[in-house]
């Protein structure tokens, strides 16, 4: 079974595609935002690097990458993804997950989660999922 469009009451989780670039570059400008982070997008172009690079492993079976619209603020606000995908096993990943800082501490990860989670065990019937996760705190 495929990945699709995800929607919740605050959040619509949209396949990733090339136009989204701009609005991730846009909504990522924080430093704080990329502290923690393997990567740190600086320019539009890196963006489009990432953007394209996350398209690869969702062509490749192996991940499938969302960009996150926020029905609230009505714009994209950041993205997630599931990886490390392994049908043969039914299990897979939840992460690359970030968003602009004006949406931290509100219900949009939460909600994220839940969508990801419901459909990964539900639709997908997967038997394993794991959240990769990074520490805010030394």
């Amino acid at each position: 079974m495929g990945f699709t469009e995800l929607e919740g009451h605050r959040v619509k989780l949209l396949p990733l595609e090339p136009q989204h670039a701009k609005a991730l570059y846009e909504c990522s400008r924080s430093d704080e935002l990329w502290k923690y982070l393997p990567v740190k997008v600086q320019t539009e172009q890196e963006m489009e690097s990432f953007v394209l690079n996350a398209i690869k492993g969702r062509e490749r079976g192996d991940e499938f990458p969302f960009a996150v619209f926020d029905k609230q603020h009505n714009r994209i606000i950041g993205t997630t993804r599931f990886l490390r995908i392994a049908p043969s096993h039914r299990n897979l990943n939840i992460g690359w997950t970030w968003y602009s800082p004006e949406v931290w501490r509100t219900e949009v990860n939460t909600e994220c989660k839940y969508l990801l989670l419901k459909y990964a065990f539900e639709q997908w019937e997967a038997v394993r999922v794991e959240l990769i996760t990074t520490t805010t705190h030394h």
